[in-house]
């Protein structure tokens, strides 16, 4: 029956769907990060930095921040693009294919939108001159936040010594970014989103799991023994077996703790061991 449904026209076209919606979803996720990096723990470094008399006011400053960087900034040079490029006399009327994809790419693509209007010198002057005032700022604010950094690390009494340093690796790194091709450049900070992204997908109950082993060396029972002891109320028994399955090793493991199952009858066994660099013996505990 499994073989019978699975090739069958609607089931073809449900993962055919079903994996357009997860790439789409990918793709916006990495850009949306890209764009704003809501949620990636930088931007508080900017706003720490304000003297306002409620923080409530400074985090609604950051709310704004992402509403007009994503919603506004990008819908309007999307819709530049769209309204240029894909017209019926555009060179992407056929859509993205052809020998097209040769020349348009992710970097040049609204260079290309504005000179189809203002002409093709004086477009790649304008995005050009506007690149260079993002790209600037951008370089300013990030010293910004690696000197922060440096200085909480090492210490006030060094913070012109840590400073200095971090400035010429800094430098170093930013020439080395203006010799490094476009498409390498995107291939990192998609990575790099990809990376925060599954680390964000990372379940906290295991998290809570560590802490609960914190005073334990070792721990054997069902789920639902595991749930009552951590007096967890909003994971049930299933949630637990599949996060332990999927992210044990991913989480655990380099924090010292050891998962093992097994079923007894009907019902399965959960152990963990907390590792105290004796690996060697613990080889032959048995569940």
């Amino acid at each position: 029956m499994i073989f019978r449904y699975a090739f069958e026209p609607q089931a073809i076209l449900g993962g055919g769907f079903g994996y357009a919606l997860k790439t789409a979803l990918s793709q916006g996720a990495k850009r949306g990060l890209f764009s704003n990096e809501a949620g990636m723990g930088s931007t508080p470094h900017a706003h720490a930095q304000a003297h306002v008399k409620s923080p409530h006011e400074q985090g609604v400053v950051a709310m704004i921040g992402v509403f007009m960087d994503t919603f506004v900034v990008l819908t309007l040079n999307a819709l530049v693009i769209i309204s240029t490029l894909y017209t019926p006399d555009g060179p992407l009327a056929n859509g993205y294919t052809g020998s097209v994809t040769g020349i348009l790419g992710k970097s040049n693509l609204a260079q290309a939108a504005f000179g189809t209007v203002f002409g093709s010198r004086f477009g790649a002057i304008f995005v050009a001159v506007c690149l260079f005032f993002f790209a600037f700022s951008t370089v300013l604010s990030w010293n910004l936040f690696g000197k922060i950094n440096a200085i909480y690390l090492f210490g006030r009494k060094n913070a012109k010594v840590s400073t200095a340093v971090y400035t010429l690796i800094a430098l170093v790194f930013i020439f080395l970014g203006t010799l490094m091709s476009n498409d390498l450049v995107w291939e990192l900070v998609e990575r790099k989103n990809s990376e925060d992204i599954h680390k964000a997908e990372l379940p906290k109950f295991l998290f809570r799991v560590v802490d609960f082993m914190e005073c334990r060396t070792e721990w054997v029972g069902t789920a639902t023994e595991l749930l009552t002891e951590m007096k967890e109320q909003e994971v049930t028994p299933n949630m637990v077996t599949k996060y332990l399955g999927q992210f044990a090793y991913e989480v655990l493991e380099p924090l010292g703790i050891e998962y093992r199952t097994k079923r007894t009858g009907k019902s399965r066994l959960i152990k963990f061991l907390r590792r105290d660099g004796d690996d060697a013996n613990d080889a032959g505990i048995a569940i």
